[in-house]
């Protein structure tokens, strides 16, 4: 083959891994990055168990990682959990200009029963708007008092829902307060499908 050739040869050689390694740029996916923020906001909550001591035992109360058991219905939000006194467990989703606002809270009470508790707190308050009333969610039942703020779009619902463990019953205290956001029985749902309570003797 002549010179001539060969260099002509090589120029179509050359045209065509260009035109291939162009295309195989092109059809390179873009990473997710909203699925890797999310990802790394996982790992910053984690798993949290509280522990409560009441009279002779302890209650002790574990949520899996927020993120793996509920999924926000806004993106790109700041997400953090804490645990407060080593038995409530706190967790706090929000917009970077605060106009979006899930908080929420997990702790028990030492009675018995949601109703005995209600009736305690019902009995400082005698208007029938401030107390709480019985309702249920999914499978649980239990009292709840929402307080809706007029000036915002913000809502504070405090329930009181009994949990059974075993023959035992434990009374779980959710608070979640809410701006923007309208997932209330969602994110109550998660939490009740998937935290661990357990009645220990010893912590």
């Amino acid at each position: 083959m002549s010179k001539p050739m060969n260099h002509k040869l090589a120029k179509i050689l050359l045209a065509l891994g260009i035109g291939l390694s162009l295309v195989s740029c092109a059809k390179k996916p873009e990473e997710p990055r909203s699925s890797q923020v999310k990802k790394e906001e996982k790992v910053k909550i984690g798993e949290m168990t509280g522990v409560a001591q009441m009279n002779g035992y302890f209650i002790k109360m574990t949520m899996p990682d927020l993120l793996s058991v509920y999924t926000p219905k806004q993106e790109g939000l700041n997400i953090s959990g804490k645990l407060e006194g080593g038995r409530i467990l706190k967790y706090d989703l929000h917009s970077d200009d605060r106009t979006y606002i899930t908080r929420i809270s997990i702790d028990c009470d030492y009675r018995k029963a949601a109703k005995e508790t209600a009736d305690v707190l019902n009995a400082g308050f005698e208007d029938e708007a401030d107390q709480y009333k019985a309702f249920t969610i999914g499978k649980y039942s239990g009292y709840k008092k929402t307080t809706v703020y007029d000036s915002s779009d913000k809502t504070y619902s405090k329930m009181l829902i009994d949990y059974p463990v075993g023959e035992d019953n434990v009374v779980l205290q959710i608070y979640v307060e809410q701006e923007k956001a309208n997932d209330l029985d969602e994110v109550t749902l998660a939490v009740l499908d998937n935290i661990v309570v357990e009645i220990c003797m010893e912590e």
